[in-house]
């Protein structure tokens, strides 16, 4: 891929990010200077030739709603292109990239904690849905409802395996030791 100077939209949602972190508007306007001109840099340390850097002047951008996944993504995706297009020469050592690093890090962290399949996702050894089910139903005393719960389980899994999907093997697995130690009690 090539690098290039990135555009004024994306510069002002990179400076929207990062003013989010330290709350100073004031300077909003020569940080994007700053900005463009790391981004020069790396380009002139790429192609060996300057670039010409547009000037920048800040436009007051509202931050998204907290709940406004769309908005922030693009705030973050403003981020990562910078960082991709910075990533020449020694501009990667610089005080100013590791701070957009670490900006475009921590905007990263609080997306994915926000999602709810991040809420749902297991946590080290917790065992996945489909074992807490059977789990369940087996410390009801609900032997022959668990087999049938798995039964069924496993077939849809099959049949999503049958047409192409990936399936988790690890889920199935699980299950079936859990009915299995059921059975030598």
């Amino acid at each position: 891929m090539s690098a290039f100077i990135v555009s004024e939209r994306t510069m002002q949602r990179v400076v929207t990010a990062m003013r989010r972190e330290e709350g100073a508007w004031e300077d909003a306007c020569q940080l994007g200077r700053d900005l463009y001109a790391m981004n020069h840099r790396a380009i002139e340390a790429r192609y060996g030739e300057p670039q010409y850097v547009p000037p920048f002047e800040w436009t007051v951008q509202m931050l998204p709603d907290e709940g406004d996944r769309k908005r922030w993504c693009e705030l973050l995706k403003a981020l990562d292109c910078l960082l991709y297009q910075c990533s020449e020469g020694d501009v990667p050592k610089e005080a100013l990239y590791k701070q957009l690093e670490a900006c475009r890090n921590k905007l990263r962290a609080e997306i994915v904690h926000g999602l709810p399949e991040y809420d749902k996702a297991p946590w080290d050894g917790e065992p996945p849905a489909h074992t807490k089910r059977v789990c369940g139903l087996l410390d009801k005393g609900k032997k022959a409802s668990a087999i049938a719960e798995h039964n069924a389980h496993v077939e849809a899994e099959f049949q999503r395996a049958k047409a192409g999907e990936v399936i988790n093997l690890s889920d199935l697995i699980a299950a079936s030791e859990q009915l299995h130690l059921a059975d030598d009690e």
